[in-house]
């Protein structure tokens, strides 16, 4: 996106039709709410970013049809944080979505490369999660494969199908 703010996210997402978002920021939790907000681009703000919180993400994302699946990779997660974000994503969105924590960029590559490649099999959600951190405990050794939480209110988490 350029910018990278929410006034063009949302008319990106109302104007053209996406299966998968894809999405890449660092999180910040609120306590008092228990909610997770991603950030987004703002120059006008101090700090150079707007906190967007993830409801207000879901919500938009319930308004477009062809949306299934969220990415999201969320540098300094916490296992609170991504399921917080999890659960909001899809209480507003009947899309799918995996949350990632804090990976090494190899560990990320090799996740995402994988979930890419098993997704255009058409394979299941759960599979394609489960082969992905399958190759990362194979091929790295770090505990980045138990990095990702999946969250998912389609039937039988299969979320494309060949035509």
């Amino acid at each position: 996106l350029s910018p990278p703010n929410w006034a063009t996210w949302r008319r990106q997402i109302r104007t053209y039709d996406y299966n998968i978002i894809h999405f890449i920021s660092p999180v910040y939790f609120d306590e008092t709410t228990a909610e997770a907000s991603i950030a987004l681009e703002d120059k006008g703000n101090s700090s150079g970013s707007q906190p967007l919180k993830i409801s207000h993400f879901g919500d938009e994302l319930g308004k477009n049809t062809t949306v299934r699946l969220v990415i999201l990779n969320l540098h300094n997660a916490t296992l609170r944080e991504l399921t917080s974000t999890g659960q909001h994503l899809t209480e507003r969105s009947a899309v799918s979505g995996i949350s990632c924590g804090l990976m090494n960029l190899n560990a990320r590559q090799v996740f995402i490369k994988r979930l890419y490649h098993e997704l255009c099999a058409f394979q299941p959600l759960d599979t394609v999660v489960t082969l992905a951190r399958q190759q990362l405990a194979d091929n790295i050794n770090t505990f980045d494969w138990a990095r990702s939480i999946v969250f998912s209110q389609a039937p039988q988490a299969r979320l494309f199908r060949p035509c």
